[in-house]
């Protein structure tokens, strides 16, 4: 009768060097954290409430996709009943394509 069989020699010797190689990269990266500056942005909360001449561009673009995005879903809509497709398709693509656009607006 065969009692418990224990693990090779080559197993328990990848289970121990795995379990150092972690507690060694772990001590590593604590090393290294300790030795690298902060790098905290420290910012008053009014500066963060000014919309930057960035933010006023990206919102400017997007408002502006946001138009041409109603043109393109219109013409594929047309598009679309033109090839045949089914109603129901349409309409579950007119769904789909306007909340994306609401989504993307509302980002």
């Amino acid at each position: 009768m065969d009692g418990p069989r224990l693990p090779k020699l080559t197993t328990i010797f990848i289970v121990l060097v795995s379990l150092l190689a972690t507690v060694y990269h772990r001590q590593l990266t604590t090393q290294i954290l300790s030795i690298i500056p902060s790098t905290a942005i420290k910012t008053d909360a009014a500066s963060m409430l000014i919309p930057t001449d960035a933010a006023a561009k990206k919102a400017s673009a997007r408002k502006k996709f946001g138009g041409a995005w109603e043109v393109i879903r219109l013409e594929l809509l047309a598009n679309f009943e033109g090839q045949g497709m089914p109603v129901d398709a349409r309409k579950w693509y007119m769904r789909v394509s306007n909340t994306g656009c609401v989504l993307l607006l509302l980002a």
